[in-house]
């Protein structure tokens, strides 16, 4: 967290929160819970988005959604959707259908 460059520090925090998360979810999620919003918090939410959606897609959909970087945002809620889909596809559309995303970001999902 104490590195200068921020692309650095944000790869840092990423890859650190990646480990963490394999070997506690929950203790990662918590900490990222107390993260301020910015940078390095988006891509460390938008990694957390990838690790849980294996074990809950809906939770990961609250941290993609939650990630402030609109750009980001869309990447990890069309990833994490894609993956909610394979996974539990009743689930996904369902939320898919009031999740009130744009025609074009729905496209993407569903490619």
């Amino acid at each position: 967290m104490t590195l200068e460059d921020s692309d650095a520090r944000n790869r840092a925090m990423r890859d650190s929160l990646r480990e963490w998360s394999r070997k506690d979810l929950d203790a990662a999620g918590e900490f990222l819970a107390g993260l301020e919003a910015g940078a390095m918090r988006d891509s460390a939410a938008s990694q957390y988005a990838r690790d849980v959606v294996k074990e809950n897609p809906a939770t990961a959909m609250e941290w993609a959604q939650s990630i402030g970087d609109e750009g980001i945002r869309m990447e990890s809620v069309v990833g994490t959707a894609r993956h909610w889909l394979q996974r539990d596809e009743d689930a996904a559309r369902e939320w898919l259908a009031n999740a009130g995303l744009s025609p074009e970001v729905v496209e993407q999902i569903n490619k």
